[in-house]
């Protein structure tokens, strides 16, 4: 069902910027890539695996220099490195998505960049995605909830994950 939505949505250029760059590894637009992802060979998906490989490992990379020179550069224990990291990456999504989404670069390249580069150097940039896709479909108050409730979530969790663990490491 999800497939045959996004399919229509696509075909009738309906999508968003970042409703494409959401979709994207799901569906390809016929107009950028010529043929559906289900007409792929599986070269094609060794292809893409390597693309985002590649691109991750490099993003990785990347935002472990940024924190090191953050680091070295304001001497804080605050973490400005990775608040730059995540506001520098969503930017960086938000212009590729537009690029991607009016068929100004191959698919493959939103792999490598998109999925990749920005998901390794980011550690934000795909909930900041998925929170611009709600919005920009018009439900502002799910995009808040959603917003809201990761943040509360991921760090709920993470106390949870540090005191279900501390008493075996006591």
């Amino acid at each position: 069902i999800f497939w045959l939505w996004s399919r229509a949505c696509v075909q009738r250029n309906r999508l968003s910027a970042l409703e494409y760059a959401k979709l994207a590894p799901l569906v390809v637009h016929r107009r950028i890539a010529n043929v559906s992802i289900r007409d792929r060979s599986r070269g094609w998906l060794m292809n893409a695996a390597l693309l985002v490989f590649i691109g991750g490992g490099l993003g990785s990379v990347l935002r472990h220099g940024v924190n090191l020179l953050a680091a070295k550069i304001f001497a804080t224990g605050y973490p400005i490195g990775t608040f730059l990291v995540n506001v520098v990456g969503a930017l960086l999504v938000g212009m590729l998505a537009e690029a991607f989404s009016r068929g100004h670069l191959p698919a493959d390249l939103r792999l490598f960049f998109i999925t990749g580069l920005l998901g390794g150097f980011t550690t934000f940039s795909a909930y900041s995605l998925e929170i611009g896709v709600l919005y920009e479909r018009g439900e502002s108050l799910a995009a808040l909830a959603y917003a809201i409730a990761s943040v509360v979530g991921a760090v709920g969790a993470l106390f949870v994950g540090m005191y279900a663990v501390r008493p075996l490491t006591a």
